[in-house]
């Protein structure tokens, strides 16, 4: 990984620079996302707010961020499944690209599957473009692999996205 770059959690309060990498990442790589930059650009402060917050309070919800001395140059969120916490999803990673080849993605994804275990899920899953080799070489070195789902991206039909899912062990149970 690239010298003096931090993985830590989003912070309480840090809106804005969520905001900003968000955006950013949307301006980079529309074609990567679910969401567009400008349905994202026009979310009012109040929406970025409860998003950086609920991230940040170490819920359901996970933000993590790749720090380095140009600033923010690394981003991806996770969650919980609202109806089967064993259950978690990943989205929207994305590194700035002078910062891309350096092991901050797979920096960023190793703090996912940790939150993930340490929150007791039994799986991550994640949408992927198909043609974004790249990521899917990522995320198979990660430890996900494809689920045979697939589906058009609903902003984008043109783009196929692949289901990838890593499973993790059951917790052990203790006797006691």
């Amino acid at each position: 990984m690239t010298p003096n770059v931090t993985i830590r959690p989003v912070r309480a309060g840090e809106w804005r620079l969520v905001r900003d990498v968000r955006l950013r990442s949307l301006a980079d790589s529309p074609e990567a996302f679910g969401a567009s930059l400008s349905d994202e650009s026009e979310m009012p402060d109040a929406a970025w707010i409860e998003r950086t917050e609920g991230s940040a309070l170490g819920g359901d919800a996970a933000a993590f961020i790749a720090e380095g001395g140009a600033g923010w140059v690394g981003f991806v969120m996770a969650r919980l499944d609202y109806d089967d916490p064993a259950r978690a999803g990943m989205f929207g990673l994305w590194v700035d690209p002078a910062s891309r080849a350096t092991g901050i993605g797979r920096a960023l994804t190793e703090s996912v599957i940790a939150w993930t275990a340490a929150k007791g899920a039994r799986s991550l899953t994640l949408w992927v473009v198909a043609g974004n080799v790249a990521a899917v070489e990522l995320y198979r070195r990660c430890g996900f692999s494809a689920t045979g789902d697939s589906m058009p991206m609903p902003r984008k039909p043109e783009l196929l996205e692949i289901r990838m899912s890593r499973r993790f062990a059951a917790p052990a149970e203790v006797n006691g």
